[in-house]
């Protein structure tokens, strides 16, 4: 049995984001938002990938079964629970066969701040967009190059 609060909270609430996330038992915490849980994760080397939308794009990943070392990644969002999680596993370096497949990406974050003509630059030149915003028409077609992998989650 486990907790999901599901994010973001409502306008009125959304200030109260912490208080929320911080009152479910780490234990009970499916998305691994919690504080406590969050900052264990970090104390490895390797990124967890309990957080269920980091571990359906890494599937996503290991399906397409080319290896991201050296290509060029761009995530749109920076939120710490998916975007940095993200960013934290495909910049990983690891011996493992299977993780080694979509490690040593070079990542590139995008954000609310970033420019349009820099991400539209930035898109434009991934082989990978991993859109995290949850925004309708974010990345457009004229955005991505040819043969890119484009995943929004």
């Amino acid at each position: 049995d486990g907790i999901i609060l599901q994010l973001p909270l409502p306008l009125h609430l959304v200030d109260k984001t912490e208080k929320f996330i911080d009152a479910i038992r780490s234990d009970k915490d499916v998305d691994d938002h919690t504080t406590s849980n969050y900052n264990s994760d970090r104390q490895t080397s390797i990124p967890p990938i309990t957080i269920p939308v980091v571990a359906v794009v890494r599937e996503i990943l290991l399906e397409i079964n080319e290896p991201l070392q050296g290509k060029d990644v761009v995530i749109i969002g920076r939120s710490k629970y998916i975007g940095t999680s993200l960013a934290l596993m495909l910049i990983q370096s690891t011996t493992d066969s299977k993780s080694s497949l979509i490690s040593g990406a070079t990542v590139t974050i995008c954000h609310g701040d970033t420019h349009l003509n820099n991400l539209t630059w930035y898109c434009k030149n991934a082989n990978i967009v991993i859109s995290t915003v949850g925004r309708a028409k974010m990345v457009q077609h004229r955005m991505i190059k040819e043969g890119a992998v484009v995943i929004d989650v």
